[in-house]
C-alpha cells in the first residue's frame, strides 16, 4: 500500500503506542489502526492490528458475522 498519512500516537499514562495508517483511497477504504507496543486486548491481534467492525472494508462479511451497516462507510469519518 501507498500511505497517504501515518499518525503515531502515545497513550498518556501508559507505555503504549499506536499508529493510524491512511491510504490514498481514504475515506473510501478504512484506515488501519495498529499498536506498535506490546498490548493485549480481545480486539487486538498478536501483530497489534485492531479488529473493530467499523474498520473492516465495506461490503458483506465473508464470515457472516457482521452486517454491511456495521462495516466501514465513509460517513463514519
Amino acid at each position: 500500500y501507498m500511505f497517504l498519512l501515518i499518525v503515531s500516537m502515545w497513550i498518556s499514562s501508559s507505555k503504549d503506542y499506536l499508529q493510524l495508517y491512511l491510504t490514498n483511497d481514504y475515506p473510501q477504504k478504512p484506515l488501519t489502526v495498529q499498536f506498535t507496543s506490546e498490548f493485549w486486548h480481545p480486539n487486538v491481534y498478536p501483530d497489534g492490528k485492531v479488529c473493530i467492525s467499523i474498520l473492516h472494508p465495506p461490503g458483506e462479511d465473508p464470515n457472516g458475522y457482521e452486517t454491511a451497516m456495521e462495516r466501514w462507510n465513509p460517513v463514519h469519518t
